[in-house]
Parts: structure tokens; C-alpha cells; sequence
């Protein structure tokens, strides 16, 4: 059930809604510093690919990408494996303290962190900023304008 729960809370790190809103524990920090540094660009593709694998199931965007029954079983295994060889082989010492002060809850913070990580890695692609730039097309810039006021004037 933990690891349930663990690859609920990558995915739910991802969310842009979530907050931390907890200040990290010691243990938290140190696994988060463990998982950043053990992590290849790599890896942090392998974990992007998978929550984009597993979100594209739901029935809201399910229409927007058919992902194949096989891409999904190789992005399972793909972070299955990452998954044990962060926390069993590159930080053992810090998944068991982070697991023995925090419980259920041990991973949330070190693998959001890893996450937003591995999410900035892909929304700093070229490819992905002009996709997200394209959006702004369809600002009503008037009204935001009005809203917030001229910018402050500098000294």
C-alpha cells in the first residue's frame, strides 16, 4: 500500500495546484537532495513520461493522446525500476529514516521535488514554451490591464 500512495503523491506533486504547505522535515530534505542528485535528465524524462501516461487516462483528456496498451506497460516498468533503484540502491539510508520519521507520508515531499524538477526540465524546452506562449493569444490583455493597474513606477 505504500507504494500505492508513493506514486499518488508524484503525481499529485505535479499537480500546479498543490501545495507544501508543511515545512520539510530534515529527513524530507535530505531524501529530496538524494533523489535530485541521483536522478539523470535521464530519469526525470522517464518520470515525466509516466505521469503524462497515467493522467492521459483519465476521461477528460483520454480523447487527446491514445497511448497503447504496451507504451503503458514499458512506462510502468520504466518507473517501477527507477523508482527501486532511487530509493533501494542511490539513497537506502535516507528512504528509511524519511520512512521511519514520516511514515505513510515519506515520499511526498522528496518525490514533488523531483518532480517539479524533472517539469521544469520540460516546460524549459523550446517546443513546449512556444506551445505555452501560443495560450496568450486569447488574454483579454484590456482587462487585465485595467485589473492590475499600471505598472510601478521606478526611482
Amino acid at each position: 500500500m505504500r507504494l500505492k500512495s508513493a506514486a499518488l503523491a508524484i503525481v499529485c506533486a505535479l499537480a500546479p495546484m498543490q501545495s507544501w504547505a508543511q515545512t520539510p522535515s530534515p529527513t524530507s530534505q535530505a531524501l529530496s537532495a538524494c533523489l535530485l542528485r541521483s536522478a539523470s535528465e535521464a530519469d526525470r524524462i522517464v518520470l515525466i513520461r509516466w505521469i503524462f501516461v497515467a493522467m492521459a487516462r483519465h476521461p477528460s483528456v483520454s480523447g487527446l493522446a491514445a497511448i497503447p496498451d504496451a507504451q503503458r506497460v514499458a512506462a510502468n516498468r520504466q518507473m517501477g525500476a527507477l523508482f527501486n533503484r532511487l530509493l533501494l540502491d542511490s539513497c537506502p539510508n535516507e528512504t528509511r529514516a524519511s520512512f521511519q520519521a514520516e511514515g505513510e507520508k515519506a515520499l511526498e515531499i522528496p518525490f514533488g521535488t523531483l518532480g517539479e524538477a524533472a517539469m521544469t526540465g520540460i516546460m524549459d524546452h523550446p517546443d513546449v514554451n512556444a506551445s505555452v506562449i501560443e495560450m496568450t493569444a486569447y488574454l483579454d490583455n484590456a482587462r487585465l490591464g485595467a485589473l492590475i493597474g499600471p505598472p510601478p513606477t521606478q526611482p
